[in-house]
């Protein structure tokens, strides 16, 4: 019983850190608008097609895991907007710029 307190314990921090982060996000930024298309998916659907990423701490395996996720046909019009968008130099480099700052003011 333990452990699955401690378990739950884990998840309700990692909730909670992300909510803190993302309310430090400009709500009408690009990183807001990837979620908010991210949260718009079917997550049935989605579920579904998602696997556990092999190594999830280097760049290059998470790429190739997206790159998988979203070769296996079926894509919805929903994922294709966030496909689109993860696509697009412009919006991810705002998104990175958003998450940085966010990062340097925590760190300082």
């Amino acid at each position: 019983m333990a452990d699955t307190k401690a378990e739950e314990a884990v998840w309700i921090r990692r909730i909670q850190g992300y909510m803190a982060l993302f309310a430090c996000l400009p709500a009408n930024g690009k990183a807001c608008e990837a979620l908010e298309l991210a949260l718009g998916l079917d997550e049935g659907i989605y579920l579904d097609k998602i696997g556990r990423p092999t190594n999830p701490d280097d760049p290059e395996s998470m790429k190739a895991w997206f790159e998988q996720l979203w070769a296996q046909g079926g894509v919805t019009a929903e994922e294709q907007k966030l496909i689109d968008w993860q696509n697009n130099p412009e919006n991810m480099r705002a998104a990175v710029d958003e998450f940085e700052a966010v990062a340097a003011k925590l760190g300082s």
